[in-house]
């Protein structure tokens, strides 16, 4: 059993069920109740908790922000990388930073579909 619905109301999986709904709400990976990112952000921070590495710490209240943060940089890299294989590489500009740069668009639509926020 896999995702936020399917962690206990109760315990530690009580404490990540909560948590996971409150994590970057507003951020378009995490925005919907038992989505795509809430479901894979329970799912980490449930094979944390219950690896036996960590059974001493178990799960701390702040590691939902730690992880959705590495969560959504993976997905970012993902999309980079793909773009990258289908398209080859970002054209390189003077000043990447510029609004009128060339890879502005594409870093937007990364940051878009990452839920960038």
């Amino acid at each position: 059993e896999t995702g936020k619905e399917k962690l206990s109301k109760i315990g530690q999986e009580g404490e990540v069920r909560r948590d996971v709904g409150r994590t970057f709400p507003k951020t378009a990976l995490f925005e919907h109740d038992d989505g795509l990112g809430q479901n894979m952000l329970a799912n980490i921070l449930k094979a944390i908790f219950t690896s036996t590495k960590f059974d001493a710490i178990g799960y701390c209240q702040g590691m939902n922000f730690v992880a959705g943060t590495f969560l959504k940089s993976q997905l970012v890299m993902q999309s980079i990388s793909h773009r990258y294989a289908a398209e080859g590489p970002l054209p390189i500009t003077t000043s990447p930073t510029s609004p009128t740069s060339s890879n502005t668009p594409a870093i937007m639509a990364v940051e878009g579909a990452a839920g960038g926020g």
